[in-house]
């Protein structure tokens, strides 16, 4: 285990712990500002803000701890406290040593948890969700029926990329990370690094590698918006990193000239997809080429 408490959390803990592995440190339920501890030893640790609908904010704090006596200051990285928001709800804790997190504003709204951040040098098979999806697992907006939301997925020790096809102008399909059930269900835009993970026309693909529950929502017509995903190698990043948050992009630069033609794709990446099995014969197409069915996800080699 990556991750250890320092001392029981009584109702919060026992309804995280049903929650796929996430943790609470502070919920409606809580009654303090200041959470239990927690340690981070040979995994990363993924901390979440769900709720801060009245611009509450989560600061992290390092704590160091004797025979009587703990002692807490606020954890810095690259000389700037790490602090969640609305604005950044999410942040990879990958250096080893104890933890606690407080609420900065009022209990009742903010939810904050913690998971072990999973790892894995290898593609592992797709987890099957049930009900509507289960048959199609990887195709979490189909293009026919008239709904806006995803299923829910959860990445664990496998990255996921995901292709949106469809969209026009204007429309965009955003990342919301999801907290509970029932009662208790929350779901948040997803904000990492201050960047929201989104598909637009002009970027029509994202990677999700950081460990939670994830679902997507449509902004704009559903009809003829496919979106595909697919478990691909997770790129981790070291325990003990210093990397800072990267800065603002700068303004976008004027459009260059076209540049030549390039060459043909190297045999085995997808050039051809459509809305069902491959047809019989695709003008242009070569053995060792690869086509996407769009409606289950599912990849063939041409011959």
């Amino acid at each position: 285990m990556g991750v250890r408490t320092g001392r029981p959390v009584g109702r919060a803990l026992a309804k995280a712990r049903q929650d796929s592995g996430s943790r609470v440190l502070i919920d409606q339920y809580s009654t303090s500002k200041y959470s239990p501890y927690f340690e981070v030893r040979d995994l990363p640790v993924v901390l979440q803000l769900f709720g801060a609908t009245n611009g509450e904010q989560i600061r992290l704090l390092a704590v160091h701890t004797g025979a009587v006596y703990a002692v807490a200051q606020p954890f810095l990285l690259k000389g700037k406290p790490v602090v969640l928001s609305q604005e950044n709800s999410s942040v990879v804790l990958s250096t080893s040593g104890r933890y606690r997190v407080e609420l900065l504003g009022e209990l009742g709204n903010a939810v904050c948890t913690y998971r072990p951040q999973q790892t894995a040098d290898r593609v592992r098979d797709i987890e099957q969700p049930s009900g509507a999806q289960a048959n199609r697992p990887n195709l979490f907006l189909d293009g026919k029926t008239p709904r806006n939301k995803s299923h829910i997925i959860e990445v664990q020790d496998v990255a996921w990329v995901f292709n949106a096809y469809g969209l026009q102008p204007g429309e965009y399909i955003e990342t919301l990370a999801v907290y509970g059930s029932g009662p208790d269900y929350r779901e948040e835009l997803y904000i990492h690094n201050g960047s929201a993970k989104e598909l637009t026309a002009e970027r029509n693909a994202i990677s999700l590698d950081v460990s939670g529950r994830y679902r997507f929502k449509l902004v704009g017509d559903p009809e003829g918006k496919v979106l595909v995903g697919n478990p691909t190698i997770l790129s981790t990043v070291a325990e003990g990193s210093t990397e800072g948050v990267p800065g603002p992009a700068g303004p976008r630069g004027p459009q260059g000239e076209p540049g030549p033609q390039g060459e043909r794709g190297a045999d085995g990446q997808i050039r051809f997809t459509g809305m069902g099995p491959p047809p019989t014969a695709i003008v242009g197409a070569r053995p060792g080429d690869t086509y996407m069915d769009l409606t289950t996800g599912d990849v063939y080699k041409l011959t």
